[in-house]
């Protein structure tokens, strides 16, 4: 029963990543295939030679060509056995790209164990789809009572500012100690700095209440202020795209 809540939880990560998150992998895979006009069929034969010699970038490369269906005929028989080339040489991409065929059974039964290794080892050598994925899945986990917020404070130094308001609500959640309320209160404003709303109104709401010891009436007119400000160009923004 754990592993079908595990892996049910992990294919809901798949999609709900995205202001972040879905994606950084989706961009960056757009961005590696963006050129691909401009490759040659000498090109491709190329990135073949490099993919069976064993490079896994190249690996990776035709992985993509093969899920996509660029080049050749879609196979994703063939994309997966290409990632798990390049995932067991090390290749963060190649090894989350696999880890996604075992979260949606894609070529390969579908797997939360093995789908969770790949993830780790791509996040643990920084690769930041990877690390958004698993910590959108641990915010998941806090929103059922669990706690691990390991990826969460990955992605959150990483400067993904859901995962640092995430943090910061977490920090709230578990007590008004002034150790514990200088963390929410540091990561709020990282958020709140780089124009993020619900952090800048958190901040505004928290200098005010008595119950952290923050109170501050000049701090909390100025995030009020800045409330109004992202509300304004917001509106602005949204004006500008109607009338496009």
């Amino acid at each position: 029963m754990k592993k079908i809540i595990v892996t049910l939880m992990l294919s809901v990560c798949a999609y709900v990543q995205v202001s972040h998150a879905q994606d950084a992998l989706e961009l960056q895979n757009t961005l590696e295939l963006e050129a691909r006009p401009a490759w040659g069929e000498q090109t491709v034969e190329a990135l073949q030679h490099a993919a069976e010699e064993g490079v896994a970038h190249a690996q990776v490369k035709i992985g993509l060509l093969y899920e996509q269906g660029d080049y050749f005929e879609q196979d994703v028989d063939e994309a997966a056995m290409w990632y798990l080339l390049a995932a067991s040489q090390g290749h963060p991409q190649g090894q989350y790209n696999l880890a996604l065929m075992y979260i949606d059974g894609v070529s390969v039964n579908s797997d939360s164990s093995r789908a969770m290794y790949w993830l780790e080892e791509a996040a643990n050598s920084g690769y930041m789809p990877a690390i958004l994925h698993l910590a959108n899945y641990q915010k998941m986990q806090l929103d059922s009572g669990l706690g691990n917020i390991n990826w969460i404070e990955a992605a959150a130094n990483k400067g993904d500012h859901l995962s640092q308001l995430t943090l910061a609500n977490y920090y709230l959640s578990i007590g008004v100690a002034s150790d514990t309320v200088a963390k929410a209160e540091f990561w709020l404003i990282n958020a709140a700095q780089h124009g993020m709303l619900e952090a800048q109104e958190a901040l505004a709401g928290l200098y005010l209440v008595t119950d952290y010891q923050l109170q501050d009436e000049i701090k909390a007119q100025y995030w009020h202020q800045r409330v109004l400000d992202t509300k304004m160009d917001k509106q602005l923004q949204e004006t500008v795209d109607n009338n496009e």
